[in-house]
């Protein structure tokens, strides 16, 4: 295999690894998502960021960014509440280097 060629195999394999830890990142923010109806928790994408060197997880929903931010809400689950998407990052990124690290070897093993 050429130099050319592995390089390309390692940095699709990274670009997989990215796309699993942002489904990381959704699945540690879903429950941490208020719930009312769950249009908020089920509307949680993972998009690639052009040129494949970043992962968005966000909502399109027009009430995403003000229930991520607005504290004084009641929240109906315990656990649930503002800074949802913020805090299941956080407890995703610890993962992060194994998730890709393993997509890489896995890809050149």
């Amino acid at each position: 295999m050429s130099l050319d060629a592995a390089l390309a195999q390692i940095k699709a394999a990274a670009q997989q690894g990215l796309a699993k830890c942002g489904d990381h990142v959704v699945a540690q923010t879903v429950p941490l998502t208020p719930l009312k109806d769950g249009d908020l928790r089920s509307s949680l994408t993972v998009t690639e960021h052009e040129g494949g060197h970043a992962v968005v997880v966000g909502s399109d929903l027009v009430y995403a960014a003000r229930r991520h931010e607005e504290p004084a809400k009641n929240y109906s689950e315990p656990g649930t509440g503002f800074k949802y998407l913020e805090r299941g990052a956080n407890a995703a990124s610890g993962d992060f280097e194994a998730i890709i690290g393993g997509q890489i070897k896995r890809a050149t093993s």
